[in-house]
């Protein structure tokens, strides 16, 4: 729902079926287009936006992490309804991390992710 939605807003959207696979689209030698932002929801997947993944088989955290090393100018955002949990605390005590709470508006999520693509 979050890539059709985004797509509809003028974004490209990836999907991959794991998060190996989600990787490997981040990783420019296998796909053609620049990945620019993720969207990492912290409960085991993963989407982008700008291009987009999804990823099912990892936390977001885990992802976001080996993203941000990898490609040190990935923009990531998490977003979770839970934000009684450490992986949030984590998040949200560094300045540089963006966080969406469930639920969030498209409104919201635009706004979060044009801000992160400028």
């Amino acid at each position: 729902m979050l890539t059709k939605w985004l797509g509809r807003q003028g974004f490209t959207a990836l999907h991959a079926p794991s998060g190996g696979a989600g990787l490997a689209l981040a990783d420019a030698r296998n796909h053609p287009k620049v990945v620019d932002m993720t969207i990492a929801r912290l409960r085991r997947d993963l989407a982008g936006a700008g291009r987009v993944l999804v990823l099912p088989d990892r936390s977001g955290m885990e992802l976001g992490t080996r993203l941000k090393q990898a490609k040190p100018r990935i923009e990531v955002s998490y977003m979770s309804g839970y934000t009684d949990n450490q992986d949030v605390r984590d998040i949200l005590s560094r300045p540089e991390n963006r966080f969406l709470q469930k639920p969030f508006t498209a409104k919201a999520l635009l706004t979060q992710v044009q801000k992160a693509l400028s």
